[in-house]
This record gives structure tokens, sequence and C-alpha cells, in this order.
């Protein structure tokens, strides 16, 4: 059986208007799922319930512009249940804001393109990632070049490593990839894996550890 993964995206909630509320995703995600072998399924409720969690066998964080308890909530139901979490971008920042909590800062040259895929070379960046950790299991490499596409990150300063650990900076020695210090796998990357099929090992580990929980 295919293991179905949950998307939590980004979302608008306007109180009040509803016909401006909404839940946006990038199809990149889903895509990536599918080509791992997995099923992608969209969270779209505002309030995300046990009994939409318990269906999915694993989940991807996206990006986005703000932390939401939805996010938390994920993070924690992935790390009681074993089931794996990959969070993105904003999603890693989840994991450092569950860990410490508020624990991000501003970064420079990390965001140079503005998401304008005219300059996706632009964002490109070395990443350096720990030999006994889960996403260098996942890719095989000690050193990653990666899409970059951020504002803020983990603040080393701030950040305490209760529950997630460091596994991966970039040269600047920016937080570039927590995982969880316990059984199980969640796992955040402040890099974009979903737009080059380079990083395709990553979702196909994520399908693998959702399969592992399926048995």
């Amino acid at each position: 059986m295919k293991p179905i993964i949950g998307i939590l995206g980004s979302r608008q909630v306007d109180k009040d208007n509803p016909f401006n509320s909404y839940s946006k995703f990038v199809f990149n995600y889903a895509k990536r799922i599918r080509q791992a072998g997995g099923i992608p399924m969209g969270l779209v409720s505002e309030d995300v319930s046990l009994d939409e969690l318990s269906v999915c066998d694993g989940f991807v964080l996206e990006g986005g512009n703000r932390i939401t308890d939805n996010y938390l909530k994920v993070i924690e139901y992935g790390l009681k249940t074993r089931k794996p979490v990959l969070g993105v971008c904003l999603g890693a920042q989840a994991m450092g804001f569950y860990d410490s909590g508020r624990c991000l800062k501003k970064v420079e040259g990390h965001n140079p393109m503005r998401f304008d895929m005219k300059f996706i070379n632009d964002s490109r960046h070395d990443v350096f990632l720990n030999k006994n950790s889960k996403v260098y299991e996942a890719l095989k490499r000690k050193k990653i070049n990666v899409y970059s596409l951020h504002s803020y990150a983990i603040d080393d300063e701030i950040f305490k490593g209760n529950v997630f650990k460091v596994s991966g900076k970039a040269s600047d020695g920016t937080i570039e990839v927590l995982e969880n210090k316990g059984s199980g796998w969640v796992v955040g990357v402040q890099f974009h894996p979903e737009l080059n099929k380079e990083y395709l090992g990553l979702f196909d580990e994520l399908i693998k550890e959702a399969r592992i929980e399926m048995i």
C-alpha cells in the first residue's frame, strides 16, 4: 500500500471575509511525494484534528510566512506516534520553535532571488551535513548545494536542543538542518528540496519511514 502523506500548507485567515480564507499548497511537494511512491493529501482545516492526522502515515510541512498552531501540532503528533515528518523552510523553523520557543533571527544573503525563478541559481549555496545524520543517510553526501529562499533562520544562540539537534549548517554558520534526537524520523531542512529532483532522496526516506510505521 502507498502511504498517505499529509501536506500542511501556508494559510491565510480573514475573520471578516470567509471568502478570503484559504490554504496555499505548492504543487512540487505533491509531485515529489508521488515520485517517491506516496499519496499526497492536503490538510486544510483551520484547526487540524486528531482524526485528520490519524489518517496520514507521514507529513510534509511547507514553507510560509507564519508558524501556526497546526505546524506545532503536526510536529508533536509525529514525535509521539513515530510517523515521519519533513519540514521545509518555515517547517524547519517551526521545529526550532517547538524545541526552544521564539528562536528565530533575521539573516542576510539567503534569499537573493526573491522567489523569481529566473534567478533561481543565484539562491544556491553549500550546506555541510553531519555524517551520522538522517539527511546524510538520505542523500549520501556530506556537502550539498541547495536552493535557499529564506530571510529568517534558527538562532543558534537561543536554540536549546532539547528535542532536536543540528545536523547541517551553511558555510556562514546558519542552521540548515534539524532532526529529532530520539527514535523516529522528524527532520527539518531550511532549504528547498522540492525544487530539484536531485534531493528526491529526502522524500524517498520520508516514504520509506512511513511504510515502516504502516506495518
